[in-house]
């Protein structure tokens, strides 16, 4: 029987690279665009008037504006359904990432879970 090794994860790294998507993915910031001005439209008496609003008309699958900005661990917390304090974890290698949070980073950002996960 072949001996299969089992690979190791730096998840110090990992959370480099999930830091990396976050601040400069272009389709992970506009699906968290989306999703919080979405989410602003159905809940609009709960935001404060003064928090960013969409300068695109809401027309977010014909957006192809580039996006000057980085989405915040706080966005991304909320749009995943955790906390900031876990992103957080996450991207400083102190906690691994659940294989649900990382097959969505996956389909999120349009990269293979190896390019997360391996050198």
């Amino acid at each position: 029987m072949k001996k299969i090794e089992v690979p190791y994860i730096d998840y110090e790294d990992v959370g480099r690279k999930l830091c990396d998507l976050r601040q400069s993915n272009q389709k992970l910031l506009r699906y968290v665009c989306c999703s919080l001005n979405e989410e602003r439209l159905a809940n609009v008496d709960k935001w404060d008037a003064s928090s960013a609003v969409c300068t695109r008309d809401m027309k977010c699958d014909d957006c192809h504006r580039p996006v000057e900005r980085e989405v915040s661990q706080n966005e991304l917390a909320r749009v995943l359904g955790v906390s900031k304090t876990m992103v957080s974890n996450w991207e400083s290698g102190r906690t691994s990432v659940d294989l649900c949070y990382l097959l969505a980073y996956c389909e999120l950002c349009d990269v293979t879970l190896e390019e997360i996960v391996f050198p």
